[in-house]
């Protein structure tokens, strides 16, 4: 079995459908798996205004997902949460691509759907 089957499979069975979009035209979908990135920041920051939610997600992508080169503008939605693309590239073993990994920060006013 492959590095590519293996990573393959793990996406397909642990991960949801997404949809890349920029500027409302839709890039693809396809599925991934999104966990928190957890880092030693605080996901609520205070600000003047109250509390704001800073959240980054990690996600792993297969490789059938369409992230552009540039992620400008790139939004990817699971479900009702939409994300904005901070980057993406594509894990490679050698020439063999394996899968997607991006960091996304959710976008501000979204919360997750209960």
């Amino acid at each position: 079995m492959s590095y590519e089957t293996v990573t393959a499979r793990l996406v397909r069975a642990f991960g949801e459908t997404v949809s890349l979009t920029r500027d409302g035209t839709v890039l693809g979908e396809g599925r991934a798996i999104l966990r928190p990135l957890l880092e030693e920041k605080e996901q609520f920051v205070p600000t003047r205004l109250g509390v704001r939610r800073e959240e980054k997600v990690l996600c792993l992508g297969e490789t059938g997902l369409a992230f552009p080169d540039a992620p400008d503008r790139v939004t990817l939605t699971a479900g009702e949460t939409a994300y904005d693309v901070a980057n993406a590239r594509l894990v490679t073993l050698g020439s063999l691509p394996l899968y997607w990994r991006a960091v996304l920060r959710r976008r501000q006013g979204e919360e997750a759907v209960p």
